[in-house]
């Protein structure tokens, strides 16, 4: 998947830089988008389309994956699943839900920038050692804002929660095409398997089930690499007794 992050740090770094440039000559020490319509819906025309492009990479790497595994024929039911709903919310909301945190991320950096009289180039090169560590900015910390937490389900580093968001997109088309696969040679139950080697009890617990094959749980969070196990027959009829 480290292809997923350098799409999203490409696009991401067009947009910020799209939105600093645009916003420069609005700079102050109380700057606040809002204050500012027109700037502020040319910025939130930037991140929206921030947001399309990162979907539009995830469906292109989902066809790639697809094709490699021999699934092409399942590729637009599983595009259309892997952007439905999950919890409520589809990858496109999500995917705007950070778009609001990067935008007020910036806000705080042009208004750092207009107290410090730093270039656009220096708000750039900050803003992303920020990302890393948003802690170890005296001027972001001088200026009085506050460390970046939006939340529990919230990546604090933006980059990674697009990156997260991307790769989940990808993954969800991939096991859905794959139980269709699988519900197409005759499988009517599945298992799960583990496929990685770090801790992670709850996909270990989940291992133990049985599921049925239309019903889709994988991946079970969003770095999940477990993969399906087709199960023939019904596991549960009771043996036959002489």
């Amino acid at each position: 998947m480290a292809g997923v992050k350098g799409d999203v740090r490409s696009r991401m770094a067009d947009a910020v830089e799209a939105i600093i440039s645009a916003s420069w000559l609005y700079r102050e020490p109380g700057f606040s988008f809002a204050d500012h319509p027109e700037l502020e819906a040319e910025v939130n025309k930037i991140l929206a389309d921030l947001s399309d492009g990162i979907l539009s990479d995830a469906q292109k790497r989902t066809a790639k994956a697809l094709a490699e595994m021999e699934l092409d024929d399942y590729l637009g039911e599983a595009l259309q699943y892997a952007e439905g709903e999950t919890g409520g919310e589809t990858p496109l909301f999500r995917l705007d839900r950070h778009g609001d945190h990067l935008k007020e991320l910036l806000a705080g950096w042009l208004i750092v920038s207009s107290l410090y009289a730093l270039s656009q180039k220096e708000v750039r090169d900050r803003f992303w050692a920020f990302l890393g560590d948003p802690f170890a900015s005296k001027e972001w910390r001088d200026a009085g804002l506050p460390a970046p937490g939006w939340g529990r389900g919230f990546q604090r580093n933006i980059l990674n929660g697009f990156v997260l968001i991307g790769q989940d997109a990808i993954n969800r088309g991939a096991q859905y095409a794959t139980l269709r696969r699988l519900a197409d040679g005759g499988a009517r139950y599945y298992r799960t398997v583990r496929n990685s080697s770090y801790n992670c009890p709850f996909c270990d617990d989940m291992t133990k089930r049985i599921w049925p094959i239309d019903t889709v749980v994988l991946p079970y969070h969003p770095r999940c690499v477990c993969s399906a196990v087709p199960v023939y027959g019904d596991p549960y009829a009771r043996p036959e007794t002489e």
